[in-house]
């Protein structure tokens, strides 16, 4: 079984296969479903690092077999783009990058909520360039506060982001982290992503760290729930 099969297949275990076939309600209005599509396979920017030189990482995304390439906006050698320099180095490094013949639709930068630093900054930056949607995260329980308590407190969170991400048509994929994680057993950051469209703020479902979390089926009951509030899925092997 080859990459996109299995993409194909865990797509469609999450509903997203049936979504073209209806419309749904958000905050009671009717909202044209999103149309079928095939899944592009992006390579995280992380893998290559290595390279400074945006050519040459277009030219490694295309020798791996991937469509795109997420990159990441980190600090120093953590990223291929600085966060207090995104103005200056993200339009060259993606105009770069496309030139190579690889797609980016998709960034990770620093960004947990609107008041993170650089995310007006990195959101208009990438929208400019036509990047729709970005990692988002993540939170940790702390075990001196109730889980209730500590997921109210986010939910004014996460409706500033939500408010942010439609200012500049942009889409923050939360990824889901094994351990002690806001959103590892899904139900407690989809209670606050329910009240949004996903359009807005959705779940990045990495299948590494959700079947360690998830044994015995558990993972894809999961991965149902969360449904059609999955905008991106990130695939490791969990061996």
């Amino acid at each position: 079984m080859n990459r996109r099969t299995i993409l194909q297949s865990t797509l469609a275990l999450a509903g997203v296969a049936d979504a073209g076939r209806a419309s749904r309600v958000v905050h009671g209005a009717q909202v044209p479903a999103p149309s079928l599509f095939t899944p592009r396979l992006d390579l995280y920017g992380r893998h290559l690092l290595w390279l400074r030189d945006p050519a040459a990482v277009a030219a490694a995304v295309r020798e791996a077999g991937y469509d795109g390439l997420d990159i990441n906006i980190r600090p120093g050698a953590q990223g291929h783009v600085a966060p207090e320099r995104v103005r200056e180095e993200l339009p060259p490094f993606v105009q770069a990058v496309r030139a190579g013949g690889v797609e980016v639709s998709s960034i990770t930068p620093p960004i947990q909520d609107a008041d993170s630093p650089h995310a007006e900054a990195i959101l208009g930056t990438a929208a400019s360039l036509g990047i729709r949607h970005y990692w988002w995260g993540t939170w940790r329980y702390t075990t001196t506060q109730p889980v209730a308590d500590q997921l109210e407190a986010l939910r004014p969170r996460v409706a500033r982001l939500a408010a942010l991400n439609e200012r500049y048509g942009m889409t923050a994929m939360y990824h889901t982290y094994a351990g002690n994680a806001v959103g590892t057993p899904i139900w407690d950051l989809l209670s606050l992503l329910k009240a949004h469209d996903p359009r807005q703020v959705g779940f990045h479902f990495d299948v590494g760290h959700m079947v360690r979390e998830g044994a015995n089926g558990l993972w894809a009951l999961n991965l149902r729930a969360a449904g059609r509030y999955v905008t991106g899925v990130s695939f490791k092997d969990i061996v």
